[in-house]
């Protein structure tokens, strides 16, 4: 194993070496022309709530509220196509708009009658599943369901096209949707909005809320579909209470050893964890606030979307290694002053208003080392 100063040197000689080749690649060559592009919705899920035991008859009901709402660049709008006989339910096509004007068709699925709502909804819009925390075994409950999707709640307006008034707000056969910055809501007295827990053990209960669990509708990222909470659930009893879980992996926040850090096997990282680092990336939320990198994030959730925030301070180009590709990323602002050109706050790890060989050498505990 090389020593910490062995391996500064190794990396202050590479530094040279790459601010040498970086003065010969010389400027940009310019910015492109922006070209037409598809805007895709993003959808989300909000945390389940509202979450209640109610018997019906000899059936007993865990019941809950749900939100999934698009936060991407585009609506997300559905189109209906030719019925299908044999079936009784009807095509259904997602309507993606183009930047420079237009649009395009994509098949989605089938829209089917819901009895229970008496109007028309998208088939298998999103997933329900309860599962006993630390039961291996267990698959658990899972229950798909269908939505009408419209807008019911404004979640974020300051989404570049998110509308002040909600526009689709009908459950029509013509066409349904979930304009930018809108959520749909589906309130724990509907139908469908209950999993059958008739003679489940009390026990603590994770619930999980999958929006688009086939994969039919296109999206500019398909890794946050899903929220969970842990649920401590007793059905003879008729009680659920939610517990603190933030990051949704099954352990209370008060037994978790990393709050922010989904980690249900509870393993720890090979690197020292400070105080203060709720998410296990090896440096404090402070720190992480200074350089702007997301302090509840342990590690980013897709690799090479470029709207993905910065979760892991020494993984400069988000690949989820840190490895000399992180390390040459330096180069521009190495030995650079807070107040001059080309100082970079996002490389000042140690918070110093300058960029040196100590930021650098901040990385060497997780030099070739994921974050996974």
């Amino acid at each position: 194993m090389h020593s910490t100063t062995a391996w500064r040197d190794t990396v202050a000689g590479v530094l040279i070496g790459l601010v040498a080749l970086l003065a010969l690649l010389g400027s940009d060559g310019g910015s492109p022309t922006a070209a037409t592009v598809d805007l895709v919705p993003n959808l989300k899920a909000l945390p389940p709530r509202d979450v209640q035991v109610e018997q019906d008859g000899a059936v007993t009901n865990l019941r809950f509220s749900t939100t999934s709402w698009n936060g991407g660049a585009g609506v997300l709008e559905l189109r209906p196509g030719a019925i299908d006989n044999q079936e009784d339910t009807q095509l259904v096509y997602q309507r993606i708009y183009a930047s420079g004007g237009g649009f395009r068709h994509a098949l989605a699925g089938s829209f089917v009658w819901h009895q229970g709502h008496n109007h028309f909804h998208f088939d298998d819009y999103a997933m329900y599943t309860l599962r006993r925390v630390g039961n291996q075994g267990d698959s658990g409950i899972a229950v798909k369901t269908t939505f009408c999707v419209m807008d019911t709640d404004r979640i974020d307006g300051s989404l570049p096209g998110a509308p002040v008034n909600a526009v689709y707000n009908s459950c029509g056969s013509t066409f349904q949707g979930m304009s930018v910055g809108w959520g749909d809501t589906y309130g724990h007295y509907l139908p469908g909005q209950e999993i059958d827990v008739t003679g489940l053990p009390a026990a603590d209960y994770t619930l999980t809320l999958d929006v688009d669990p086939e994969g039919r509708i296109e999206e500019s990222d398909e890794t946050d579909n899903s929220s969970t909470i842990l649920v401590r659930l007793d059905p003879a009893a008729e009680t659920a209470v939610v517990l603190p879980d933030d990051d949704g992996d099954g352990v209370t926040n008060a037994e978790d050893n990393c709050s922010a850090w989904s980690n249900t096997a509870q393993q720890v990282p090979t690197w020292t964890i400070p105080a203060g680092d709720d998410d296990c990336d090896g440096f404090a939320a402070s720190r992480e606030q200074h350089v702007g990198t997301d302090p509840i994030e342990h590690c980013n959730a897709t690799t090479g979307v470029n709207d993905e925030p910065d979760a892991w301070p020494g993984d400069f180009n988000d690949d989820k290694i840190t490895n000399l590709a992180d390390v040459s990323s330096f180069n521009s602002t190495y030995n650079k002053l807070q107040n001059d050109n080309g100082y970079s706050q996002r490389h000042d790890l140690n918070a110093s208003n300058s960029v040196t060989l100590a930021d650098v050498s901040l990385i060497a505990p997780f030099y070739n080392r994921t974050c996974g």
